[in-house]
């Protein structure tokens, strides 16, 4: 009888195996002159800046990408570089020597595929570990290993539906609003809130993209818009969204145990509280 329980197992194994392999592709591109790895699956195409650690871009089924990361020879600057160096996902490590790390365009890390459908992450210190689990619909960051000494969070800063032009258009929300006010980072008008899940969309686009962490804490995040000029967000010409779990009232990264973090999309719009309530039930679902 154990046997043939294990050869059922065994089988359906290999059925799981062969479902993940045929839905997520795993190849070595060159992207903006940086080695990357490209993930296709039926949700999203991703590409995964290698040295960086993190993606440069997430792009829908329209062909909109949700980050827009550019690369700029040029120096930082802020707020200008918000219009496409500064973004990109996780950008978990901030202001230590492994700063960068998770970041597009940065050298601090080291990515091999380890899995049909995972991708794993060392920072070059040794310090930091995460793993990448891409399935159809959405992926799993699993943050495995932590500086003891220091802090990191969870940054998505990037172009909402692909654009930032017409911010009337956009919305964003969290696991307790459903409308959220759409307010400028640059100017501090950020509001910080404790947020278990945070959901981002546009009006004119039949698509949500939400962020969510399984161990809920009481460290606080935020979310703003950053337009690339100092006179703020409704004279830019370009800018992203800065949405931060683990992002403190200080601007400061907060995080500092392992946890788990889903992204994914939805194809619908959730502007009243009957999306709203589909989207939760998605969201917080714990297929991490």
């Amino acid at each position: 009888m154990s046997i043939k329980i294990e050869s059922f197992l065994l089988i359906l194994f290999l059925l799981i195996s062969s479902c993940i392999k045929a839905q997520v592709k795993i190849e070595e591109v060159n992207h903006q002159d940086r080695p990357h790895y490209k993930i296709s699956t039926p949700s999203a195409t991703y590409l995964f800046d290698r040295a960086g650690g993190g993606f440069s871009s997430i792009i829908d089924k329209e062909g909109l990408d949700w980050i827009s990361f550019q690369k700029d020879s040029t120096v930082a600057t802020y707020p200008k570089s918000g219009g496409g160096w500064y973004r990109g996902l996780p950008n978990a490590v901030f202001g230590n020597d492994d700063g960068g790390c998770g970041h597009p365009g940065h050298e601090k890390a080291v990515s091999e595929k380890t899995g049909n459908n995972i991708i794993t992450t060392k920072s070059k210190s040794g310090l930091w570990e995460w793993t990448w689990t891409f399935y159809k619909d959405y992926v799993v960051w699993n943050v495995t290993k932590t500086d003891p000494n220091y802090f990191y969070w969870l940054l998505y800063e990037g172009t909402i539906a692909g654009s930032w032009n017409k911010l009337e258009n956009k919305y964003w929300g969290t696991d307790k609003i459903l409308n959220a006010p759409v307010k400028d980072f640059y100017k501090n008008e950020s509001p910080s809130e404790l947020m278990n899940w945070v959901f981002f969309g546009d009006k004119t686009v039949n698509r949500t993209l939400y962020i969510a962490q399984k161990n809920t804490d009481d460290i606080y995040d935020m979310a703003g818009f950053l337009g690339d000029k100092k006179e703020g967000m409704n004279v830019s010409s370009n800018g992203m969204i800065v949405a931060g779990l683990g992002r403190d009232k200080r601007g400061k990264p907060a995080m500092n145990q392992p946890n788990t973090f889903k992204i994914g999309f939805v194809e619908y719009k959730v502007l009243n509280p009957k999306q709203y309530d589909k989207l939760k039930k998605i969201v917080e679902k714990q297929n991490y």
